[in-house]
């Protein structure tokens, strides 16, 4: 079963910060306790389809991230409702029968990352960074059909623990984006939400 994961990370050191957002977007959603100076926030919305209301309503710095394990990886930063930064790495594309690895890097900034990383990170080194958003690829054929495709030199396909996004997720220190997306259903035997998780709305 491939995974389908999508998150929004708000800088801040109170789970009510991201209630707070959640309203004035007018969304319903499910919040998570702070970790690591995060609020991880999961808003009504569909998959791939990032809630304009919940952009506008942002004051501080957002981070969206999305894992389609089948198709490729993103994130987004945002300060206050303007897009700061953002990232795309894809390795499925039905249009281009190569079988090309896709990275579109032309919106990054380092730097913004890289700041991000040692506010909420574990002392990561730069070079880790370069690896994950510059992975070396190689191409290579299948021996069974003869088939040229793209591949990760460093996050090769099916390991799970360690792929290119769970690499970035984890250098960020984002504290819930595992097999996490609308609608999160967190409910324990006797229907109370865990994690110490709260719902907003209906």
């Amino acid at each position: 079963m491939s995974e389908f994961s999508e998150s929004y990370h708000l800088e801040a050191d109170q789970q009510q910060a991201g209630v707070q957002l959640l309203r004035r977007a007018n969304l319903d959603g499910v919040v998570f306790p702070p970790q690591r100076g995060w609020v991880s926030i999961f808003p009504r919305s569909e998959f791939g389809a990032p809630p304009e209301g919940l952009i506008q309503a942002n004051q501080g710095c957002l981070l969206h991230y999305l894992l389609d394990q089948d198709a490729g990886w993103l994130f987004e930063v945002f300060t206050g409702p303007q897009l700061a930064c953002h990232y795309q790495c894809h390795w499925l594309d039905w249009s281009d029968f190569q079988a090309r690895v896709g990275v579109d890097a032309s919106g990054l900034d380092v730097e913004v990352v890289w700041t991000l990383a040692q506010r909420h990170g574990h002392d990561p080194q730069l070079v880790e960074l370069q690896r994950v958003l510059h992975p070396r690829i190689e191409r290579r054929t299948d021996p069974e059909t003869g088939q040229e495709y793209d591949d990760f030199v460093d996050w090769p396909a099916g390991e799970t623990l360690d792929n290119v996004a769970y690499a970035f997720a984890r250098l960020l220190a984002l504290p819930y984006y595992q097999w996490l997306r609308w609608p999160v259903d967190l409910r324990d035997e006797k229907g109370r939400l865990q994690h110490g998780a709260v719902r907003v709305g209906s």
